[in-house]
This record gives C-alpha cells, sequence and structure tokens, in this order.
C-alpha cells in the first residue's frame, strides 16, 4: 500500500473537490476532514470518501 504525506494527500483532495466545482473553502474542510479520519485510524471514512464527497 502506498504511504503519502498528510499535507500531499490534503493539497491533492482540495484539488479534486474545486474540480468539481465545490468552493474552495469548503473542499480544504472536507479534505482537512478526510485526511484526519485516516490519520485517527478511521480509513473506511477517510480519503477513500472522496470520490462520494465530490459525486465524481
Amino acid at each position: 500500500m502506498p504511504l503519502f504525506q498528510h499535507r500531499f494527500l490534503r493539497e491533492y483532495c482540495t484539488a479534486r473537490l474545486v474540480e468539481h466545482p465545490v468552493n474552495p473553502a469548503i473542499a480544504e474542510q472536507v479534505a482537512n476532514n478526510l485526511v484526519e479520519s485516516c490519520l485517527k485510524g478511521h480509513d473506511s471514512h477517510g480519503v477513500t470518501m472522496l470520490s462520494r464527497a465530490a459525486d465524481i
């Protein structure tokens, strides 16, 4: 499984959300919440939920 720095994941998630017309401030908050979930060990509610959050 690849490992990514939390800063990279925050930036990546924010960028993907902004691409799917999400307000940048909201995108940043959602990205932070997704990454924090992973950092706390709740991977099922972490960045794997990005596609649902952006409805991609």
